[in-house]
């Protein structure tokens, strides 16, 4: 179940006692918050979570082109792509440096850099869906967080930083810091612990093997 940013901040209020937000109502705790929520989805991408995950809709690379003509809005960083040929959508391989080959009739390689993906350049239209780190954007109050057990970190570090640069209390912000560092780590080992469960879904070889020879020769 989804929380909304406001509740997160109602129990920050209750670490730095300000219940009745005397002092830090929510315009005040707001920047803050998008400070903790930033270094979470931080966090979350680093473990690859399921939750800020997210398949795009499928895409076009044009013949000749090198990139995408636009990346999904939300879009964060690329974990896999696929390109599709006789009606399956195929792994294609990531590389460092592209090859500099002629044309083909398939993709076959893509490179992320410079905040862009680029690929080989190919004769005609390929259709890709591409598997990406989605942005988890924190708009106002209302806003609602897809992750129930977050509101535990996002308070305790919404608090901590609140109480150290407008309480000025470094002790009191450090005292709540190890409230959300326990439950980060908490998060951390759930998550760990529902990707065990995924496992790797090798391809047979002679799938593999067949898929590799093609007429324009690679």
């Amino acid at each position: 179940m989804p929380i909304v940013a406001s509740e997160v901040m109602d129990e920050s209020r209750a670490y730095l006692n300000d219940v009745p937000a005397s002092l830090y109502d929510n315009e005040t705790l707001l920047p803050y918050l998008k400070i903790a929520y930033r270094q979470y989805q931080v966090a979350l991408n680093l473990l690859s979570n399921p939750d800020t995950e997210e398949i795009s809709t499928i895409l076009t690379v044009l013949s000749g082109s090198e990139t995408l003509a636009a990346l999904p809005n939300d879009f964060v960083t690329p974990i896999k792509i696929e390109e599709l040929e006789n009606n399956q959508f195929w792994p294609m391989k990531k590389v460092e440096y592209l090859p500099n080959d002629e044309q083909k009739t398939r993709l076959h390689f893509w490179n992320y850099r410079e905040g862009n993906l680029f690929f080989s350049k190919a004769m005609r239209d390929v259709t890709i869906k591409l598997y990406y780190v989605k942005r988890l954007n924190l708009i106002d109050e209302s806003t609602q967080f897809p992750i129930e057990s977050s509101i535990d970190y996002l308070s305790a570090k919404t608090a901590s930083l609140a109480a150290k640069f407008i309480g000025g209390n470094k002790t009191l912000s450090d005292e709540i810091l190890g409230e959300a560092e326990i439950a980060l780590e908490r998060d951390k080992k759930r998550i760990a612990k529902g990707n065990q469960g995924f496992g790797t879904r090798r391809i047979p070889f002679w799938i593999e093997h067949r898929h590799g020879e093609h007429s324009d020769g690679f």
